[in-house]
């Protein structure tokens, strides 16, 4: 048997930019645990829905209600994540990306990290 040693590339910070737009990227893929921007845009989003109206007062108590035992550990995160994005439905695609839209446009770029900013 013999052992495999995995290295890195230790690139600057304008080396590791010029090779991402080396590749021509047309794609971006973002996440919601802090990778990209502060703060789980996740939960940011589910709340600022809530306050916003965007689903009713009785979809977003319920889901606070399920939140709240998430945050407690009575239920999974896989559990919680199909619940989010339940309390979407009956909204049409248009409303939600309109949704969508707002929010991002209001709380996303304040946060997002300087370098991933440039």
């Amino acid at each position: 048997m013999s052992s495999n040693t995995l290295s890195a590339n230790l690139w600057t910070e304008l080396e590791f930019h010029l090779a991402v737009l080396a590749n021509h990227p047309r794609v971006a893929v973002f996440d919601c645990d802090g990778t990209l921007w502060r703060g789980d845009s996740g939960s940011g989003f589910m709340d600022w829905s809530i306050a916003e109206g965007v689903v009713s007062r009785a979809t977003g108590n319920w889901i606070e209600e399920r939140h709240s035992e998430y945050r407690a550990g009575k239920i999974s995160e896989l559990a919680i994540c199909g619940e989010m994005v339940q309390i979407y439905a009956g909204l049409r695609e248009d409303e939600l990306r309109q949704a969508a839209a707002r929010y991002v446009a209001d709380f996303v770029p304040s946060r997002i990290f300087e370098e991933l900013a440039r």
